[in-house]
């Protein structure tokens, strides 16, 4: 059984609710009470409650790295196709249940709460991950982050294959140099732009930084490419604080320094469960907000100084049981259609 990383799997946890909290506080109705009784705590989750996402960019870097080196492969589409069938078939039941949700309570939510719905262009321009580009609002909350992550997949992989196909010399500096270049100038340049933020560059400030501590971790380069990268974000905070990116840097940092706070860095069984559950919470909990949202509107559970604390409790332990609804939902269903395709073709 290949061993879990408790510290990946504690951030993947916290940071996940920290996101549903953010959005409570964007989409749900509890921020106006929130922010009158609770102004501090409501600014944290509005404002750095966000930058949680940097966190998941780091670790997907030091997931993505660390996995393309047990693979040998010198093919890249096979790498890619693998990791869009991870990334879709939770993240398309998610788009669908909150399209459904959305449908049967457009009447009862305020208009900013519910997406048109969708047609054809709209799911197409999700299933292939476009939806920023060409410009159609995404369905749900979060699901530029699916976007993103399968971009910065895409380019590392191509980048990995490409160099296993060089000279074994050539590839064990050309590898760690173009990866710490392009963070750099993503940190340094391409993410104080705002308006690149649908496109991969923008958030290799994070993700290649996960990368570098992956390699130099699994001794695959020298550590030097790491500690220019670091030495340019510590210089570049300096000339102008980013929150965003001191906390991709504390992520990087943190996973850096595990092995030496701990000497078996290992997930207990429910620790790694909810790890595993965070992706499925990640992408499906903003149908949870509103069913939620809507429920404590309609009988008038607001307008005191506890409720948004009984709100957003609540909300963590309905979040994950969402997750967990999802997961088994998703279990089900292909189950059923594997069944199915196997009668159909009678291989069974």
């Amino acid at each position: 059984m290949t061993s879990r990383h408790f510290g990946i799997d504690a951030l993947k946890v916290v940071c996940a609710q920290l996101i549903v909290w953010h959005h409570a506080m964007v989409y749900a109705p509890m921020n106006v009470d929130f922010a009158s009784h609770w102004p501090t705590l409501s600014a944290f989750l509005l404002e750095p409650g966000r930058w949680v996402v940097h966190v998941f960019l780091v670790i997907g870097g030091y997931l993505s790295a660390a996995g393309l080196e047990r693979s040998n492969t010198k093919l890249w589409t096979p790498l890619v196709w693998r990791r869009y069938g991870r990334l879709m078939p939770l993240f398309v039941l998610a788009l669908g249940l909150t399209a459904w949700v959305g449908e049967g309570m457009r009447h009862d939510l305020a208009p900013d709460w519910v997406s048109p719905t969708p047609d054809w262009q709209v799911w197409l321009a999700h299933l292939t991950l476009s939806f920023d580009w060409m410009s159609v609002p995404a369905i749900s909350a979060g699901a530029w982050y699916v976007a993103i992550d399968f971009q910065l997949y895409v380019l590392l992989a191509l980048w990995v294959v490409h160099t296993r196909r060089a000279r074994a010399g050539a590839s064990a500096w050309v590898k760690p140099a173009v990866v710490t270049a392009a963070t750099v100038l993503s940190v340094t340049v391409i993410s104080k732009f705002p308006q690149l933020d649908i496109v991969a560059p923008y958030f290799i400030s994070a993700y290649g930084l996960g990368c570098l501590v992956a390699w130099h971790q699994h001794r695959v380069i020298s550590s030097r490419w790491l500690w220019l990268v670091v030495g340019a974000i510590l210089f570049d905070l300096l000339l102008e604080w980013r929150g965003r990116q001191a906390f991709a840097l504390l992520t990087a940092l943190l996973l850096l320094a595990w092995p030496l706070l701990q000497r078996k860095p290992e997930s207990p069984d429910w620790l790694a469960r909810a790890s595993d559950l965070s992706y499925p919470l990640f992408v499906g909990h903003f149908s949870l907000l509103m069913l939620w949202g809507s429920w404590w509107t309609q009988h008038g559970m607001a307008n005191t100084a506890a409720s948004p604390w009984v709100y957003l409790v609540l909300l963590a332990g309905l979040g994950w049981g969402w997750a967990m609804l999802l997961e088994a939902t998703l279990e089900r269903l292909v189950a059923g259609w594997t069944r199915h395709f196997l009668a159909r073709t009678r291989w069974a």
